[in-house]
């Protein structure tokens, strides 16, 4: 097989990494050096298994088929690099149905040891609250719409604000100043224009100083217990 014979089940196994859930979100991460190896080596288990699959299955039961494509495309092994660039398309559709996106996305943050990001994608499955404090000083509650788990380097959280307010410095209390919900929800009512994400924020993850689940009414108890 050709160097340029292995571009194509090297391809196969580009979009096997980038379209399987298990794979997509970590090589969406890594450099280009990085993909470029990793998607070589899927390209060669893809040979292997199209080989397999051709000598085991296609040659002793449809030897119509070798013998067609034989007489179409007359180069060694092309049919090996073509299969597996199939297999490279058809098996991340099939695998994915057993495992799932989300799932995927909370194990890329856990490998990766961005735990603020975990935080958030649980979140964001779960529906609750979130705080998020600032390097400013500045605390979001709000929904999470979406973060840049799927990119590579810097990323953001789409966020849809409840409230605001800060951590005091002496103590790190959280002191909200303003209620978004009101307003928001007013505005919903009578715009019919108007959507959530019309009101959402976005904040770089390199602000985000620290995340965690909001909970009103434990904090209303905080509040007053601590006057």
């Amino acid at each position: 097989m050709g160097l340029g014979l292995l571009f194509i089940p090297t391809l196969g196994g580009y979009w096997f990494l980038t379209r399987l859930y298990y794979t997509r979100y970590g090589v969406l991460r890594d450099s280009g050096y990085h993909v470029l190896f990793k998607s070589a080596i899927a390209g060669c288990s893809l040979v292997v298994v199209a080989r397999l699959i051709i000598v085991f299955l296609l040659n002793p039961y449809l030897p119509c088929i070798s013998e067609i494509w034989k007489s179409q495309v007359p180069f060694d092994y092309y049919g090996t690099a073509v299969l597996s660039a199939l297999l490279g398309v058809v098996l991340p559709i099939v695998i994915n149905w057993f495992y799932a996106e989300e799932k995927a996305m909370r194990r890329t943050a856990r490998e990766s040891g961005n735990l603020i990001e975990l935080l958030i994608r649980e979140n964001n499955e779960s529906g609750k609250l979130v705080e998020l404090s600032l390097r400013s000083g500045k605390s979001y509650i709000g929904f999470v719409f979406e973060s840049g788990i799927a990119r590579h380097g810097e990323s953001d959280v789409a966020l849809l604000p409840m409230a605001s307010g800060y951590r005091k410095e002496d103590t790190r209390e959280l002191e909200l100043t303003t209620n978004y919900a009101p307003v928001l929800r007013k505005s919903l009512e009578e715009l019919s224009s108007l959507v959530n994400e019309d009101f959402r924020i976005v904040i770089p993850m390199s602000e985000i100083v620290t995340a965690r689940i909001f909970d009103p009414d434990v904090y209303e108890l905080f509040k007053s217990d601590n006057p």
